[in-house]
């Protein structure tokens, strides 16, 4: 085995690759819905776009998202210091 070729994964390493992942995916729930929709959407457009059409794509995105009740809320739950309560509206 070369210096460059991966390590033996052991089941510990994939348990703890698992455990990063599932973190990571509990962090992303707790956001707005719509926002991680939108997240979704540009990085499915993005494969073989030109930057020009991505940006068009994002703009668009972003006014649906900006324009949410989800937004408002997100703003209203900073200024009151307490968690937002995410509808997906």
């Amino acid at each position: 085995m070369s210096s460059r070729s991966s390590p033996r994964r052991t089941p510990c390493a994939w348990a703890s690759t698992a455990a990063v992942a599932l973190g990571l995916a509990e962090q992303f729930a707790r956001n707005a819905p719509l926002a991680l929709a939108a997240v979704k959407n540009l990085v499915r457009a993005a494969d073989g776009v030109p930057e020009a059409d991505l940006f068009a794509v994002q703009r668009e995105e972003l006014g649906m998202v900006a324009a949410s009740a989800d937004a408002r809320e997100g703003m209203t739950a900073f200024a009151e210091r307490r968690a937002p309560r995410w509808t997906g509206k």
